[in-house]
């Protein structure tokens, strides 16, 4: 324990996060279970974000003061709302982290997409991919 504030050094170290990143796991339609995966290797979460939906709400959780913060998610979005959502958190200087191990299961069914509007996908990613945030600005 910390003797100068009570509590263990784990207890520190997940407060010092602002935005846990677990891993997720797809399973397929016989119940097997595929390997772990995240699309953030734990480094420069700017590239990351960059690139795509790297963090998922389903295997992340964040402080509620920081969804008030940054708004929580953006109505106006149809589609890429939580990547959006990520990429203000890191606008705003939330401290992201890894949790190494599976935190959310998915059932995969092969063909299906939760969205099979690719006109939608695009307006979504490109308003995404403008925010200056992405674009080298500290915004």
């Amino acid at each position: 324990m910390d003797a100068q504030r009570g509590r263990s050094l784990a207890d520190r170290r997940r407060a010092a996060l602002d935005v846990a990143v677990g891993f997720f796991v797809r399973t397929a339609g016989d119940g097997a279970a595929g390997p772990p995966e995240c699309g953030w290797d734990g480094g420069d979460i700017r590239a990351a974000l960059d690139c795509g939906g790297a963090v998922g709400t389903s295997w992340s959780t964040v402080r509620a003061d920081l969804v008030r913060a940054v708004g929580g998610w953006d109505p106006s979005f149809r589609t890429c709302e939580g990547w959006d959502f990520f990429v203000r958190l890191a606008a705003a200087g939330a401290r992201f982290g890894r949790i190494e191990r599976p935190v959310a299961f998915y059932r995969a069914v092969a063909g299906e997409r939760l969205i099979d509007d690719d006109a939608d996908l695009a307006a979504g990613r490109a308003r995404v991919l403008a925010h200056p945030y992405l674009r080298g600005a500290d915004a």
